[in-house]
């Protein structure tokens, strides 16, 4: 993504009451089928801590969803349908701005 395309999706971002660690999450994981909480954490260069309440709203608002590898103490988080559909119009319309 070059300068002036991430520069309308923040704005496309803001106007539409996305903050700047919820779009870098969802973005993240719009390219990724499955993440642990330690992956988004390093990515975001946040706590654990920081990226497990991150993961919280978003799972609050119905963004993403976290389910357990096969061994327990793994997180993995993805992008449910909404979240999915949330991060592509964000992506596309910060595209009709910067037009």
């Amino acid at each position: 993504m070059n300068p002036t395309d991430l520069c309308a999706l923040f704005t496309y971002a803001r106007d539409h009451g996305l903050g700047l660690s919820t779009l870098h999450t969802l973005t993240f994981l719009l390219g990724n089928e499955s993440v642990k909480m330690s992956a988004l954490s390093r990515e975001m260069g946040y706590t654990t801590a920081a990226a497990t309440s991150t993961a919280d709203r978003l799972e609050t608002l119905g963004l993403i969803c976290r389910c357990f590898a096969k061994d327990r103490r793994v997180v993995l988080m993805q992008l449910t349908p909404q979240g999915r559909d949330l991060i592509t119009s964000a992506i596309a319309g910060s595209r009709l701005v910067s037009l």
